[in-house]
């Protein structure tokens, strides 16, 4: 039985044209498409260095192979199953319970600057409460984790997926829970889906330019901004 906590991380195949439209309209398929493969390289990083286990939950539009090939062999590779993003989200919960696996945490891939030790706070967060969740400044959420025996379904059900009532509406679901059942709220942070996000990005990091993280050095070198003002 494995007693330990694993991340369920969400990765979209990166074909250009199918990956980060919002961005690709204004920059380009191609350009959005590679961000989107520093997006992932980079959350992998960060979420390597804990003691969690990752597991790849991938689209099925492209074989486990050619993610295998992309991301290498030392993960476990599941995946999506469901027509919308909820069902996708709760079919990965149930799977992750079904391997053994006591806590389990859904993340996405579009936050590449998020810090690690939020990341290691929610695994920490499950060893106390009954669900974890971090909240976007859109509206919507980046992280979901729950403990097995206190999984919600309904938490991904009736949901207004892409809209900015995702988190209100996920709140109030684990807020109806019987009494005892507890909810830990991370830090808000920033997913990035649109151009006027990845300035943001930039200026947020303009003291403290992480020297590591791929996602700053694909935007500094591939698009023309006004560096003087970010730098």
């Amino acid at each position: 039985m494995n007693n330990k906590c694993c991340f369920l991380f969400f990765v979209k195949y990166p074909v250009a044209g199918k990956v980060k439209s919002r961005i690709a309209a204004t920059l380009g398929e191609e350009y959005a498409c590679g961000l989107y493969k520093c997006f992932v390289l980079d959350m992998l990083d960060k979420i390597a260095v804990t003691p969690a286990e990752i597991i790849i939950c991938f689209d099925p539009y492209e074989e486990s192979e050619k993610y295998q090939q992309w991301l290498g062999d030392d993960f476990k590779y599941i995946a999506q199953r469901g027509k919308t993003l909820g069902e996708k989200m709760s079919n990965s919960l149930t799977d992750a319970f079904g391997l053994g696996f006591k806590k389990a945490i859904v993340i996405g891939s579009d936050i590449p600057d998020l810090p690690v030790d939020i990341i290691e706070k929610s695994i920490f967060a499950l060893g106390e409460n009954d669900s974890v969740l971090g909240p976007c400044h859109d509206g919507g959420y980046y992280l979901i984790g729950f403990r097995e025996k206190s999984f919600v379904p309904q938490a991904f059900k009736s949901i207004s997926w892409s809209s900015d009532k995702v988190l209100d509406q996920t709140l109030s679901v684990l807020l109806s829970q019987p009494k005892g059942f507890s909810t830990f709220l991370l830090d808000k942070w920033y997913d990035i889906d649109t151009p006027g996000d990845i300035e943001i990005l930039l200026k947020r990091n303009k003291r403290n330019r992480p020297a590591n993280l791929r996602t700053i050095s694909y935007i500094l070198e591939k698009v023309q901004y006004h560096k003087d003002e970010i730098l």
